[in-house]
């Protein structure tokens, strides 16, 4: 449920120090979530879906630069859960775009 997505995500953006920001709106059935860390900001939309819910995220202000090459943080940290998060995220894009046609 979208209450329970919601809660979920707030809690652990909350664990890896991103702050509430301006605009948040939640609801019962949709929520826009708004978080900051630095200059980087996360604008979360959490829909209800036939399956459970659906998650968009829009980032702006994150710096990628030298991610890849970075070395493994120690694990149970903070760092460890978002390199988790991140490989998640960037598999769930990629399973996304597999099924759609070339050229697009």
């Amino acid at each position: 449920p979208v209450a329970a997505v919601t809660s979920e995500l707030s809690a652990a953006l909350k664990q890896q120090g991103w702050k509430d920001g301006r605009g948040e709106l939640k609801g019962p059935k949709n929520a826009i979530l708004k978080r900051e860390l630095g200059d980087a900001k996360l604008t979360i939309m959490i829909q209800p879906s036939a399956s459970g819910s659906t998650i968009k995220i829009f980032a702006d202000g994150l710096n990628w630069d030298g991610v890849e090459s970075s070395p493994s943080p120690a694990p149970g940290s903070p760092s460890a859960e978002i390199d988790a998060v991140k490989k998640e995220a960037e598999k769930a894009i990629k399973d996304a775009f597999k099924d759609l046609p070339k050229g697009l």
